[in-house]
């Protein structure tokens, strides 16, 4: 019911100084998006400004090169990609955020042992196939490497394959460092868990990094490769923060 103010709202939005979170927006038809002019998607990104001279947005989102980067896109653009999921019943949202520059952020240790413990025991076993919802914790590797497998086999045509699929498992691998950095040093521990997960994140990153290079030439090689990796670095990821759990619980967090 908002659609036909949907523009003015964003520039009201960033005139107050605010940042907007949208979605509902079909990549198709954004110019420097992901999906442009390739799937019709329904993706979000964050505006963080207009240029009335050039009708423009400037857009913080993933780009054609799967970078998040920012980029200028033509408001008319935006206009046709929110009609787009709109008349698809795909109904999205503009939320508006400002940063708080007074705002400390205090490390909740609790919070960090009680996500890590649910990590660890959300294991394959625990998502039916045929039940409908979201993967989480240590079952997305295999979750993943299953849809390689079937990129492998031929039982999932290559034109339907993810860019995305292996990025959110090398940016996963990022943060889970930074969260074992930030409790060790906290408590003033050796830099021990932190520096055995290291490599995993690299490990993450060269698996994008063969997923890409199979997506430009196809070499079935590589996802047997990228398969068996997936599986190993749960397997290690497993092992390293079953210990840093351990020190944690003994620590009386």
């Amino acid at each position: 019911f908002a659609h036909p103010y949907t523009m003015d709202l964003i520039r009201r939005m960033l005139d107050s100084g605010f940042y907007i979170h949208y979605c509902g927006v079909d990549d198709y038809y954004l110019p420097g998006k992901s999906w442009y002019g390739l799937r019709h998607m329904n993706h979000d990104g964050v505006i963080c400004g207009y240029d009335e001279s050039d009708r423009t947005y400037s857009i913080a989102a993933y780009d054609i090169n799967w970078i998040f980067s920012l980029m200028r896109i033509p408001q008319d653009c935006f206009a046709e990609g929110l009609k787009s999921c709109i008349e698809r019943k795909e109904y999205g949202n503009l939320i508006a955020y400002r940063v708080r520059k007074d705002t400390t952020v205090a490390l909740d240790e609790k919070m960090i042992l009680r996500y890590l413990k649910e990590h660890l025991t959300n294991t394959v076993d625990r998502f039916p196939l045929d039940q409908d919802g979201g993967v989480t914790g240590l079952a997305v590797h295999d979750f993943v490497a299953m849809y390689v497998g079937k990129l492998r086999d031929g039982s999932l045509p290559v034109e339907r394959m993810d860019w995305r699929a292996l990025r959110p498992v090398w940016e996963h691998k990022r943060c889970m460092l930074d969260r074992l950095r930030a409790v060790e040093e906290k408590h003033g521990w050796a830099a021990e868990c932190s520096t055995e997960y290291a490599p995993l994140v690299e490990k993450a990153n060269r698996l994008r990094m063969m997923y890409a290079m199979f997506h430009k030439n196809q070499k079935a090689g590589l996802l047997g490769k990228i398969e068996q990796g997936l599986l190993e670095l749960r397997e290690q990821e497993n092992t390293i923060l079953q210990k840093f759990v351990t020190k944690m619980e003994e620590s009386s967090v």
